[in-house]
């Protein structure tokens, strides 16, 4: 298993957001990369993603979330005490700036 890169994890979101081909190829990269702490991961994406493509990307991955979830204070909160790795975090404060 590896640890996705802050770049990979941005143009996976970038592309998730373009076109259905796109966003259908992106979720095939995503689920076949084998990445550590998918569950983070699909945390991470789903607060990246609004909308329709958060939606999607949910469903494709089986991942339900609360709006409360969605929360900044909530993933960081939940972050910060697992002591993950740093790129973790440093992809959060990224989609947080972004906001």
């Amino acid at each position: 298993m590896k640890i996705i890169t802050i770049d990979e994890f941005f143009q996976l979101k970038e592309m998730m957001l373009a076109s259905k081909d796109d966003f259908e190829i992106a979720l095939s990269v995503y689920n076949n990369s084998n990445y550590k702490d998918k569950d983070l991961l699909n945390r991470l994406m789903a607060k990246a993603l609004v909308f329709e493509n958060r939606r999607k990307f949910t469903k494709a991955v089986s991942y339900t979330f609360t709006v409360d979830d969605m929360n900044s204070k909530k993933i960081y909160a939940f972050l910060a005490p697992n002591q993950v790795n740093k790129i973790y975090m440093d992809i959060f404060n990224k989609i947080k700036n972004n906001e």
